[in-house]
């Protein structure tokens, strides 16, 4: 097995499988919230499963791309594709099957030194849209307001456009990351920022801020704003071995134990779809 890894937080992550002549291959795309999970799937397989796989994270967005072109076999997602994206693929002939792996929340984020504990969901809106510019507003430090948003091709930034942004993009001259482990620094590293990630990610380097009147225990989970669902989609015309036993796996016991250990609810947990 060859891998590469570009960067250390936040790059392109990509795991290269080089597979040995003869071996049906599987490509996988997609999420880089997702990438810890498969990475460490994968390793839960035989070895000549895991030399047939070739995975690579560039983000819910470009795995989609990946899978129109036919450069990809599997593309794990942090969002749901939109009809629209599921026709396009049907034009070209691909037909894929829709599993549902897990469930997500994708909070906001502040510096830890900043002494607001809750934000209505209006002036969260706000921060992001650029129309609220310092804490101050907020009843906060006498700090710039830096928002960190997620580039175009993230499945995070595509439920937190959709959740809290009504489509709306977000403020001109907000920092950029292209992961959640690029968020978590930036924000860690600026005591006037405010970014957002997958719940699972989070840190004691940065303190979460609460959306009044949406609390994140398991409960109320799905009625969070963040609330989200974690996808494969299967490319119904490779039927590898190699892929077969992954997807096997990640709907076992002991694909749900993974996900819980990596801190998300396996999607047959609590009747939640």
């Amino acid at each position: 097995m060859r891998i590469l890894l570009s960067g250390i937080i936040g790059a392109i992550f990509l795991l290269s499988c080089k597979p040995t002549p003869g071996v049906c291959p599987v490509r996988i795309c997609g999420s880089t919230t997702l990438y810890p999970i498969m990475t460490a799937a994968l390793a839960s397989l035989s070895r000549a499963n895991r030399e047939a796989v070739e995975l690579s994270a560039t983000g819910s967005v470009g795995g989609y791309r990946s899978l129109l072109d036919g450069a990809c076999d599997i593309c794990d997602s942090s969002y749901r594709l939109a009809p629209q994206e599921i026709d396009a693929l049907a034009k070209k002939g691909i037909r894929v099957r829709e599993i549902a792996i897990g469930y997500d929340l994708v909070i906001p984020i502040v510096h830890p030194s900043n002494p607001l504990g809750e934000i209505a969901p209006d002036a969260l809106r706000g921060i992001f849209a650029g129309t609220v510019a310092s804490w101050k507003e907020l009843r906060g430090p006498d700090l710039p307001i830096k928002p960190v948003c997620r580039d175009e091709g993230s499945g995070t930034g595509a439920v937190w456009s959709k959740r809290f942004m009504r489509d709306g993009p977000c403020a001109s001259g907000s920092l950029r990351a292209r992961s959640n482990s690029e968020s978590l620094s930036t924000v860690a590293h600026e005591p006037g920022a405010i970014g957002y990630i997958s719940r699972a990610f989070l840190n004691p380097e940065v303190k979460e801020l609460k959306i009044a009147g949406h609390p994140t225990d398991p409960a109320a989970m799905k009625r969070h704003p963040g609330f989200r669902t974690l996808y494969l989609y299967v490319n119904e015309k490779n039927e590898c071995p190699a892929g077969r036993a992954l997807l096997v796996y990640l709907m076992s016991a002991g694909g749900k134990e993974l996900l819980r250990n990596h801190r998300f609810t396996p999607a047959t947990d609590g009747g939640m779809r």
